[in-house]
């Protein structure tokens, strides 16, 4: 009764949607529970109907915020709370009904089930924006399911391709995926490999992924953002990106601590790992980017074929008045083929226009290797024992090396004892680009 009334006879719980703008994975997972609680326990037959018809209103507000390519900004870890619970709720209304009640046809709800595939790198590594985590189990059996029932062989595959792991103590698989998991335990115990999807873009939350080739988890693997710094879950990281070689990880966003209270109160963005001078991102005259859904991406585009892939975005909307920006351009150049690299360049123009003052910039990028400097002033960022990737940079005003060590377990058990930042420091005049490349 304490779960069945108030949802029966409010409307004003933020997670159901209505008056309110957006909602995020609360609502799916919330629904999927409901939906379990009203088929199997309420035997009034009018009440039950009702309850169902709610829960598809409330569904339809949270499916009404994804856009039409199934981008979460809450990213691949939360996805198994929001696009996962959203399968949840399908799939118990689709086996309530003997299959009357079919969704799976939905183009949403097909795109939605593949944006894992999407951001999936190697092994348990995705795409890790906001505060998801760098490594992710995900559900294999739901994962495996849904793949079934919008008829994608990439999804079964990639389910039947991921290690088994153990879930957090702190997060029960729920009866509603055991039971149907355990009749498909043979075809997940049959190994397979991953799609690795070569190219993805995600427009409604200005997200790219990019891999060298098709099918392979070898070379270069790139992803980079724009959107806003209102996202769920968010971290003021628009224009930020994430490099991989090999399926491992040189350039990285580090993700999120264990949750504490001021992880969701207001100084959130006190943390280090929220702040964008603690991502893949540029300080301007010693201020960094601020939170906010009005802080987006200007003049975004995207563009791939075959030999390259190209990302370029306006961050200027970012940052404070402070920053003295009137415009900072990034852009992206993915080069493959034979002697593959990975482009950024930065062309900024700050307010100032006399040619007389200097404005500081900072480069800041974080890494998970040792980085080694050579002789010619240019970085080899090593990823395993034998193999590195090679910086190049123009010859910066000042260059340091910063060591953070890793306290957190959450962190500790995605990097190890510490991750790096470089800070490239550049005093410069009120235009003009700096141009990285990073190469085998």
């Amino acid at each position: 009764a304490r779960i069945r009334l108030p949802f029966l006879y409010r409307e004003d719980f933020w997670w159901m949607g209505f008056g309110r703008v957006t909602v995020n994975n609360w609502n799916p997972w919330i629904m999927a529970n409901l939906l379990t609680v009203f088929l199997l326990t309420d035997r009034d037959e009018y009440r039950r109907c009702e309850a169902v018809y709610k829960i598809f209103e409330c569904l339809d507000n949270y499916i009404a915020t994804v856009g039409d390519d199934g981008g979460c900004d809450e990213g691949t870890t939360y996805w198994s709370y929001a696009g996962g619970t959203l399968f949840d709720c399908v799939e118990q209304l689709y086996t309530a009904s003997d299959g009357r009640i079919d969704l799976f046809g939905e183009p949403k709800i097909r795109e939605i089930g593949l944006f894992p595939c999407r951001c999936h790198i190697d092994g348990d590594r995705f795409v890790n924006f906001a505060d998801g985590g760098a490594r992710v189990e995900l559900p294999r059996g739901l994962l495996w399911r849904y793949g079934k029932r919008i008829g994608d062989e990439r999804l079964c595959k990639l389910a039947s391709s991921l290690p088994e792991g153990e879930l957090p103590p702190d997060i029960p698989r729920p009866l509603r995926r055991l039971l149907p998991d355990l009749f498909c335990e043979r075809e997940l115990a049959a190994k397979t490999v991953p799609p690795y999807i070569r190219d993805a873009w995600l427009e409604s939350v200005q997200v790219m992924t990019a891999r060298e080739s098709e099918g392979s988890p070898r070379g270069f693997f790139l992803a980079a953002k724009g959107g806003n710094n209102g996202e769920s879950h968010n971290h003021n990281d628009i224009g930020s990106f994430i490099l991989y070689r090999d399926g491992q990880p040189v350039l990285i966003d580090v993700g999120v601590e264990t949750y504490t209270r001021q992880t969701f109160g207001e100084d959130r963005y006190k943390l280090w790992t929220m702040q964008s001078s603690y991502h893949n991102l540029p300080e301007l005259n010693n201020t960094m980017q601020l939170p906010g859904s009005d802080r987006r991406a200007a003049n975004v585009s995207y563009n791939c074929n075959d030999e390259l892939v190209e990302f370029s975005l306006d961050l200027a909307g970012a940052y404070p008045s402070e920053s003295q920006l009137e415009q900072y351009r990034r852009k992206f150049v993915f080069l493959r083929g034979s002697e593959p690299s990975v482009t950024l360049c930065d062309s900024y123009q700050f307010t100032r226009q006399d040619g007389k003052h200097m404005n500081s910039l900072k480069l800041n990028l974080m890494t998970a290797c040792r980085p080694v400097t050579c002789k010619d002033g240019h970085l080899l960022l090593p990823y395993n024992d034998r193999d590195a990737v090679r910086l190049e940079y123009p010859e910066p005003n000042e260059m340091s090396i910063e060591e953070i060590a890793i306290h957190d377990e959450k962190l500790g058990r995605v990097w190890g004892s510490a991750v790096y930042r470089i800070i490239l420091t550049y005093r410069v005049k009120d235009n003009g680009a700096i141009t990285l490349t990073m190469m085998r």
